[in-house]
């Protein structure tokens, strides 16, 4: 008490009622004091306000509270060529991603193809040479769908198609890889919903993920993918917490020393969850079904 003025001391002591609601009203001072410092000094961080989840099933866009901060981690095209958007023609609304593999294919997830309208898949194009998935690059017509023979919808298994461009491309294929590695890199757009479509910018995103055990995996299945069982032509990735975002876009590429590893299945990612994983499929086990596929056509 010695450290307080005088007069605050006299009337403290003078009148007990009076000396509480001074004392109230001095704490509360010095708490907005101290409030006002924090929020000067504070560090700024990206943060991404509304906490939402977003997981593209095609047209079916999931939403739920995520329960941390986002950090951004939005990336030009420059930075991965190979990257592509797979579009509805007309809207430009997000559909699924996909990588290029050679100068007229590209390869996604076979459940991208799955509202295809025909063998060409007219309603649909390829965004090439964009940071952006609904604005800017080149797009491309498609002239053919390859899905792998053996895709099941319900245990999506052999999750995998390729798409045919109607003319060449200026980037150049992605190399596979022979093996997996611990960590690599997601590529993928955020799914808008096709309100959204004329007036917010969809830029290509990156994620980082840990490869862990399919077996470790497994345990995570739950849920709506309690009837998959995770085989060795999967890959199975948690996030890292201190990057990324709370999306999984299907048919992004997964990467690792510009290689390409697995294609994005399917994914359960919110900081809220106790577990956040991804699946993808091991492109490694399909190259001998990409080639001949590719000397065919």
């Amino acid at each position: 008490m010695s450290c307080l003025p005088q007069e605050f001391f006299k009337v403290v002591c003078a009148d007990k009622r009076t000396g509480i609601f001074m004392t109230l009203i001095f704490a509360l001072v010095l708490s907005l004091m101290g409030l006002s410092v924090y929020l000067v000094v504070r560090p700024i961080e990206c943060i991404e306000q509304k906490r939402y989840i977003y997981v593209n099933k095609m047209y079916e866009t999931r939403q739920a509270l995520c329960q941390k901060r986002i950090n951004c981690r939005e990336i030009p095209i420059v930075r991965f060529p190979q990257a592509v958007a797979i579009v509805e023609k007309g809207t430009n609304l997000h559909v699924c991603s996909g990588v290029i593999i050679s100068d007229q294919w590209i390869l996604t997830a076979a459940r991208c193809a799955a509202f295809c309208n025909s063998n060409e898949c007219s309603n649909y194009r390829i965004r090439a040479e964009s940071s952006y998935s609904n604005r800017d690059g080149k797009l491309f017509n498609v002239t053919k769908i390859l899905i792998h023979p053996l895709f099941n919808e319900s245990t999506l298994e052999h999750d995998l198609a390729l798409i045919q461009t109607d003319r060449n491309n200026n980037v150049g294929g992605i190399s596979f890889s022979n093996s997996i590695p611990i960590s690599a890199e997601l590529y993928g757009w955020t799914p808008f919903s096709k309100a959204d479509v004329p007036y917010r910018d969809n830029i290509l995103k990156i994620m980082d993920f840990n490869i862990i055990p399919n077996d470790l995996c497994n345990i995570y299945l739950k849920g709506e993918y309690a009837n998959i069982k995770l085989r060795s032509n999967m890959i199975c990735a948690t996030l890292n917490f201190q990057e990324g975002g709370c999306y999984i876009d299907s048919g992004s590429p997964l990467v690792s020393d510009n290689r390409l590893i697995g294609i994005a299945m399917f994914g359960k990612l919110c900081y809220s969850c106790p577990s956040n994983m991804a699946v993808f499929t091991n492109i490694h086990r399909y190259e001998q079904f990409i080639q001949d596929s590719l000397i065919r056509f």
